[in-house]
């Protein structure tokens, strides 16, 4: 779990033999290498869903604002984890993509309802609302889990649906109320 002091004993291995081979030294570079497609994979994730929603809503504003609530959403995640006493790691930041699929999700609804009909959003939030916040329960559970690195996902998942909610279903509205004449 412990990637500094990893880093640190494959350091003072490799002074001593630069050909040293064995299970730290592959172990650190397999979390180097997850963390490398990990960031990759989340990037395609973004320019994908940014694809979509462009193809969805045929203009810029709102196919822009969709991936801006998800990269919000996601922040506010990464931001809040060390407040429960986590960060992200080898167990969890699986939880980012599927957060980039959900919030995109929920920013997509929202901004279409909105654009059809800006003086009765509710129902679509409250919809878009409950469908997080059983995402953050279902997910949130695995907190209960034995093994740590279950627990540390549901965190994950659980602080991140919650997030991306608040930033769909509270932040978003007020930004698309005041800005309506432009979407």
């Amino acid at each position: 779990w412990e990637e500094e002091p990893l880093a640190r004993f494959v350091d003072a291995v490799r002074a001593v033999d630069p050909a040293a081979t064995g299970v730290p030294i592959t172990q650190l570079e397999s979390i180097r290498d997850m963390r490398q497609a990990f960031i990759d994979s989340s990037i395609w994730a973004l320019i994908t869903v940014t694809i979509i929603a462009a193809i969805s809503f045929r203009a810029l504003l709102p196919a822009l604002l969709a991936p801006a609530t998800v990269v919000a959403g996601v922040a506010m995640t990464i931001g809040l984890l060390p407040v429960f006493g986590s960060h992200l790691n080898l167990a969890n930041f699986f939880a980012i993509p599927m957060l980039i699929g959900l919030g995109i999700d929920s920013a997509i609804h929202i901004i279409h309802r909105f654009r059809e009909d800006p003086t009765n959003p509710g129902p679509t939030i409250r919809a878009v609302g409950f469908t997080a916040l059983t995402t953050a329960i279902g997910f949130g559970t695995l907190v209960l889990a034995d093994h740590r690195g279950m627990q540390s996902l549901g965190l994950a998942m659980g602080v991140g649906s919650l997030a991306c909610m608040y930033v769909a279903c509270v932040l978003l509205p007020v930004f698309l109320k005041s800005g309506q004449k432009s979407l």
